[in-house]
């Protein structure tokens, strides 16, 4: 596996322990890498500040990870997105849409896709930083993470037949799965028209501290996190007033702010997918798998 790093110098070199040579243009050329390739390209380009375009060449990618590099998108980096794409069974069964695969499970031809059993019809294909479902569908089409067939050996190499996330792929997001569907994401294992989450628990009535109770600590103690799966969007709540009104750390995907948020607006906030509501399909969601944490952490989770 090799790179190429433009407006680079014999410092960078000696810094970074590259084994390579410049070139009269200053182009890093012949480098062997002995870590991933994403993270070491990454790293040069944030810690030195330099412009560095970087381009895979010979094997092409080892891992998803590496399309970092490529594209410059830290959403490749490593996180707690699972990226599964169909095998040749499962885009028999899955290729025509979350309302086939629930006829099918319907009449007993197939099981209902979980974390337990995705590895039958889907081969897993990476784990990347970004969570907005809309960003991640766009980022895993092949002319924006394998511009120049980065990936054509990664995707032999898995098994599969295709580069571009398509219709019955899915993503494995804070412990749901979603399959891309016809329209955006299906969340896994419930029709649109089943039962909406509840946003709000006795339990949580229970633990959630009381209003400015928190006010005077420099790390308040987060107690529930809600989530937009489909787009930008988290509210961490640190304070209930005990019937509507939250106090926490908000974010629309452009950095953090301290405020009030209402759980009636979450709860009547519908899904928006490639900038159309979808009706019925709960747009924001409780993380059920969250567990208190100091603010400071919960930001990072």
């Amino acid at each position: 596996m090799t790179i190429r790093c433009r407006k680079a110098s014999d410092r960078d070199l000696r810094e970074y322990n590259l084994a390579a040579k410049l070139n009269n243009e200053g182009e890093l050329v012949g480098v062997t890498l002995n870590e991933r390739f994403g993270s070491i390209a990454s790293r040069i380009a944030r810690e030195s500040k330099m412009s560095i375009s970087v381009r895979a060449f010979g094997e092409g990618y080892v891992n998803l990870n590496d399309a970092s590099a490529v594209t410059g998108n830290d959403g490749y980096e490593p996180g707690n997105t699972d990226i599964w794409y169909m095998n040749r069974k499962g885009w028999d069964d899955f290729s025509m849409g979350w309302k086939r695969v629930q006829e099918k499970v319907a009449a007993g031809e197939m099981e209902m896709p979980t974390k337990q059993n995705l590895k039958n019809t889907h081969v897993f294909l990476g784990r990347i930083r970004e969570g907005n479902l809309e960003k991640v569908f766009h980022m895993m089409q092949g002319e924006m993470w394998s511009p120049e067939g980065q990936a054509n050996g990664l995707i032999r190499r898995k098994g599969l037949q295709h580069t571009s996330m398509s219709v019955g792929d899915m993503v494995l997001k804070g412990g749901q799965l979603y399959m891309v569907d016809g329209r955006g994401f299906a969340r896994v294992g419930r029709s649109l028209e089943a039962r909406k989450q509840n946003l709000m628990t006795s339990q949580i009535r229970k633990i959630l501290p009381p209003l400015y109770t928190q006010e005077n600590e420099k790390d308040p103690m987060v107690y529930v996190k809600f989530f937009n799966p489909y787009g930008a969007g988290t509210w961490l709540a640190t304070e209930f007033d005990g019937r509507d009104n939250f106090f926490g750390a908000v974010t629309l995907g452009h950095g953090w702010e301290l405020g009030y948020f209402s759980l009636r607006e979450l709860e009547s906030i519908e899904a928006t997918m490639f900038g159309k509501r979808v009706p019925g399909l709960q747009g924001i969601e409780r993380d059920a798998h969250f567990r208190p944490r100091p603010l400071s952490q919960a930001k990072r989770a």
